[in-house]
């Protein structure tokens, strides 16, 4: 088991399974790495990432976090809004399954192979060619963008998990009215917006800030995850119908008589 600079024990050795912070030689940030003395930026080994102060005790579990943390680590509690997370309730098999909110969105979740050329270091886990594009209907008014974690009780609506540099909480989509809205949850490797047609913005965004996302935006994400937000539908939508069976065949066309 590989140890993380945030402490955490960790079953890959170049991006933390838990937080998602490098180890070892894996590549800090972009952002990060622009920051570091030269000095720093050669050593094979990058420095934790700075905390704005003394670690503080989360009020819901007693677990230490850096005092700029957004959610706790272990139990998930919203430093910013104070509210602790929803308690654990027994399952009633009986209960009735409550019907998913139809928002008439979807994301589409693929390897951006672009996007690992910029990201990517010797470190890097090798670029999924084999992995094919999953959509993944939003059926809520909020939708988490992270990696699975059972042990954690992390069940992101999106799930990225297949790419190691990418937090297990590490954004959200929100919707008002019909505007979505792209949130960074103080992920450790950053979130960036690619307008439609577009190539990614230079800067990824600020922890914390709300972005608007239109049809056809992609949020980039990690190592390689490109998460792009549209209509459901917008693809069935562009394939053309079928011609009716029951019409009648066009003519031949009349060719001219040969000449002598």
């Amino acid at each position: 088991m590989a140890t993380c600079p945030e402490g955490h024990q960790s079953a890959t050795d170049d991006y933390c399974d838990v937080c998602g912070a490098p180890i070892g030689g894996a590549a800090l940030p972009a952002s990060a790495a622009a920051s570091q003395p030269a000095a720093v930026a050669a050593s094979p080994t990058p420095a934790a990432p700075a905390s704005s102060g003394p670690l503080v005790a989360c009020p819901h579990c007693s677990t230490e976090n850096a005092a700029d943390a957004l959610f706790c680590e272990d139990c998930g509690y919203d430093f910013t809004t104070g509210q602790a997370p929803a308690p654990d309730v027994p399952i009633d098999l009986s209960a009735q399954v409550p019907t998913p909110i139809v928002t008439g969105w979807e994301v589409v979740v693929a390897a951006d192979s672009d996007w690992y050329a910029v990201k990517a270091t010797a470190d890097t886990e090798p670029f999924p060619s084999d992995q094919q594009p999953l959509t993944v209907a939003i059926t809520g008014h909020v939708a988490m963008i992270g990696r699975e974690s059972a042990s954690r009780g992390i069940h992101p609506d999106i799930d990225a998990g297949a790419d190691a540099a990418v937090s297990r909480r590490h954004a959200q989509l929100v919707h008002s009215g019909d505007e979505w809205q792209v949130v960074d949850l103080g992920s450790t490797n950053g979130t960036t917006i690619a307008r439609a047609g577009q190539a990614p913005e230079a800067d990824s965004l600020p922890s914390g800030q709300a972005r608007p996302l239109a049809d056809g935006d992609s949020v980039m994400i990690g190592a390689w995850t490109r998460i792009t937000l549209r209509r459901a539908g917008a693809a069935a939508a562009a394939v053309s119908e079928p011609a009716d069976p029951t019409a009648a065949p066009a003519p031949a066309p009349t060719l001219p008589a040969p000449t002598e």
